[in-house]
């Protein structure tokens, strides 16, 4: 008997690339999927050009999100509570699978018929979807939550979930940013049956500009907003960690907040928004630094002095070994 795939895709202004997307599903080997697409109320013409591009095919559903909380979140979480098949994957609409994508994913996991979810390689390019320059992740290091918490988890679309144990889980319609790190990190506090495969070719092809696109300081209001809304998603994530998981990840925990405590101070130059941020990072369960140490970080980082980053962070480093959150995008060679 065949299984069916069911993919997910969040749909918001996309006018441009959503055709090529549904194509790409159109063109997959394994027949048996159904494509739930929600639109997230987009301002453009993606609504229509969706449907035009399904055409009368039955296994697309094009519709608009339901719920008055906007964001991809509730529209993955919408289409989460549609689906029926036995496989579910989540898919950016503007992101491609190649043509045996669902088929090699279903057979590895008939190989496995314990596993919650398999994760396998994803491809980046930049102009040309036949021109693959990066692989997003190595998929190495045996503990992934510790790969996430540093900023080097798999991407959304790497994962292929069985239905019934992904459906235990929900997005945080009330995150904008980091949501996707969220929901893998919560996934992975149950301590689910999975396994990544890391030689496969990319099932999944995503655009970007280059190897890695990471949260940049440009506009310091929303950069700010990114940074309080990550660690507001943390302290959701710690308080469902055992205490296990919390003695287990307390110096990783700790790493990821004065990671980016110590970049918001280097790129902005407002006092009162980085002692919100500690404030928040005092919060959590990891928190340990002298009262003295607390005091010269936000005097000295809040005015912006370079030369006290400087020796800061060789002095954190004394406290923590305080890592980079770096991307293991590995290139292609040939």
């Amino acid at each position: 008997m065949a299984m069916l795939v069911s993919i997910v895709i969040p749909l918001y202004n996309r006018e441009s690339f959503i055709k090529e997307t549904v194509d790409s599903i159109m063109n997959q080997s394994h027949r048996q999927f159904e494509c739930i697409i929600i639109d997230d109320h987009s301002t453009d013409n993606s609504l229509p050009v969706a449907k035009k591009s399904t055409g009368n095919d039955d296994r697309f559903i094009v519709r608009k999100r339901s719920s008055d909380v906007k964001g991809a979140s509730a529209c993955r979480n919408e289409g989460m509570n549609m689906a029926s098949g036995d496989f579910l994957m989540f898919l950016d609409s503007d992101d491609l699978l190649t043509e045996k994508c669902l088929e090699e994913r279903v057979a590895l996991f008939q190989k496995s018929l314990k596993m919650d979810f398999i994760v396998t390689q994803t491809g980046i390019f930049k102009n040309d979807r036949n021109h693959v320059t990066h692989y997003w992740n190595d998929l190495s290091g045996t503990d992934d939550i510790v790969n996430f918490l540093q900023g080097n988890g798999w991407q959304t679309s790497s994962t292929f979930f069985r239905t019934g144990f992904v459906r235990q889980f929900r997005y945080d319609d009330e995150a904008f940013s980091w949501q996707d790190i969220d929901f893998h990190l919560r996934v992975l506090l149950k301590e689910p049956d999975y396994v990544k495969i890391r030689d496969n070719e990319p099932h999944v092809l995503i655009r970007r500009a280059d190897s890695r696109t990471g949260m940049k300081a440009t506009n310091k209001e929303s950069y700010f907003k990114s940074v309080e809304m990550r660690f507001q998603l943390m302290e959701k994530i710690t308080s469902e960690m055992t205490p296990e998981q919390k003695k287990k990840y307390e110096v990783h925990v700790r790493m990821f907040y004065l990671y980016y405590l110590e970049n918001f101070a280097i790129t902005n130059d407002s006092l009162a928004q980085l002692n919100e941020l500690e404030g928040l990072y005092q919060a959590s369960y990891a928190y340990k630094i002298s009262p003295l140490l607390s005091r010269i970080f936000r005097y000295y980082l809040g005015r912006n002095n370079n030369t006290f980053i400087k020796v800061f962070r060789r002095g954190m480093r004394l406290v923590v070994p305080l890592k980079p959150l770096k991307s293991r995008a590995l290139p292609v060679r040939n």
